[in-house]
């Protein structure tokens, strides 16, 4: 009978192991990827790999936020086109809160502009993020630093996705912000 045959079908398979999973940084603009340690970074490290093989250093800046215990897990990113403005004036890598407010106020004068762009022009339409020139993804691995800047309390505050998303390494969940209601777990 073709009906069990669906339903023991549906039974076996509830569960698929080793599948990709698809998850999108635009959609989901505030993240945040906890679990053990190591593991964690590694996973972080095959996204970034991915995201700068899909997309262009035209289209895609990856700011980065750390401290000098973290900083190695990021050297490679260094010299990358991706971490610096489009002018090659700014490098969107800091590991202090003094560099990280450099970058802060960098992106907070695009972020304004694309904002009062939105409330002028675009309304509330779906993949506002679109319309801007350049997609800024903000890795952070020290929340407890980047909690007092600037740019991170503008992207958590914004409910519209103007270009920015905010990615969250941290092993605890209480140190998580409160408007982060994405996770993605890694064990």
């Amino acid at each position: 009978d073709l009906k069990q045959l669906l339903d023991d079908l549906i039974e076996q398979f509830q569960v698929l192991s080793n599948v990709p999973l698809g998850y999108s940084l635009t959609e989901n603009n505030i993240t945040a990827i906890n679990g053990i340690y190591p593991k964690y970074i590694s996973f972080v490290n095959n996204m970034l790999l991915q995201f700068m093989a899909y997309h262009s250093y035209d289209d895609l800046k990856i700011v980065v936020f750390t401290n000098s215990k973290n900083k190695s897990n990021w050297k490679y990113l260094l010299d990358s086109p991706y971490l610096f403005s489009d002018d090659r004036d700014i490098r969107f890598f800091a590991e202090n809160t003094e560099e990280m407010q450099d970058v802060s106020n960098y992106l907070c004068q695009l972020f304004d502009g694309r904002k009062t762009l939105v409330s002028n022009d675009y309304g509330n339409e779906d993949r506002l993020y679109s319309k801007f020139k350049g997609y800024y993804l903000i890795l952070i691995d020290d929340i407890d630093k980047a909690r007092k800047i600037q740019i991170v309390k503008n992207v958590l505050e914004e409910k519209k996705n103007l270009g920015f998303s905010l990615v969250i390494l941290e092993e605890k969940l209480s140190k998580i912000p409160s408007e982060c209601n994405n996770f993605i777990s890694i064990g």
